[in-house]
């Protein structure tokens, strides 16, 4: 028996660029991304570009090694504007992946 269980698409974002329309129409359920948040500089265009690929019932995971605390706390800051923000207890995790430096983040639409 042959289950379906969706499709996933992965593409390159120029963050503030306004994103491909087949990518938001309709919108996704789930956006992910990995280290993405390392410059102060981008972080107002990667929450805009976010924003823009999010509809009322998209989750964002967003994981990524803590490099610089000043920057997670910008980031945290202006994301958390328009998105209600959880981190994943790291208890949640498989053990091979834990790392004191490794965090992952849910983000949904306020």
């Amino acid at each position: 028996m042959w289950i379906s269980w969706g499709s996933a698409t992965v593409r390159e974002l120029v963050w503030g660029d306004d994103p491909d329309r087949e990518l938001i129409e309709p919108h996704p359920d789930y956006v992910l991304g990995s280290d993405v948040i390392y410059s102060e500089e981008a972080v107002t265009d990667l929450v805009a570009t976010l924003l823009e690929l999010c509809g009322s019932k998209t989750t964002i995971f967003l994981a990524g090694e803590l490099r610089n605390d000043a920057i997670l706390e910008y980031f945290l800051e202006v994301a958390m504007k328009n998105f209600i923000i959880g981190r994943v207890d790291q208890t949640q995790w498989h053990p091979e992946y834990c790392s004191s430096r490794v965090v992952l983040y849910i983000l949904v639409k306020k």
